[in-house]
């Protein structure tokens, strides 16, 4: 097998086959296992499912911090699922200190780029009840700086 030979996507793959039982067994132990070995290597959307698996506490203790950091990296790749997540832990304080400059900023990165209608509406939530001009401002400047920099440093 591919993913015995150490291939991202395949170990990837098939962690996904075991995330969702799809002609294996569901086992979220051996979909975090797999995700863990292709997100080790950079596979950016292991690294969004590792993440999403300690939010939810799938497989292993949830760990919010852990999420967080697991989504950063696949955010920093340019991932927009990331992207978007990690706009909802800025939001909500979970995993890293509440921040709605960044939340924006990231939610205002993926909302230009694909048009993602949930971060657009998050977006205006943010506009409306908890910013003000000077930080949204900040806010999209920072998510101008972010895009330039290919995602680092944001």
């Amino acid at each position: 097998l591919a993913a015995e030979q150490g291939y991202a996507k395949a170990q990837f793959n098939l962690g996904q086959m075991y995330d969702y039982g799809e002609g294996v067994p569901e086992d979220d132990k051996e979909a975090v296992r797999l995700y863990r070995l292709a997100a080790e290597q950079g596979e950016a959307v292991a690294q969004f499912f590792l993440g999403m698996m300690y939010d939810e506490g799938d497989g292993v203790p949830e760990d919010k911090k852990e999420a967080f950091r697991l989504l950063k990296l696949a955010a920093e790749q340019g991932y927009p699922e990331a992207q978007f997540r990690l706009g909802l832990f800025y939001a909500k304080g979970e995993g890293v200190i509440q921040d709605y400059v960044k939340a924006y900023m990231w939610w205002n990165i993926v909302a230009e780029e694909t048009g993602h209608n949930s971060a657009k509406n998050n977006i205006k939530v943010l506009e409306e009840h908890y910013m003000d001009v000077f930080q949204i401002a900040d806010a999209q400047t920072r998510s101008t700086l972010c895009v330039k920099n290919n995602y680092k440093g944001c």
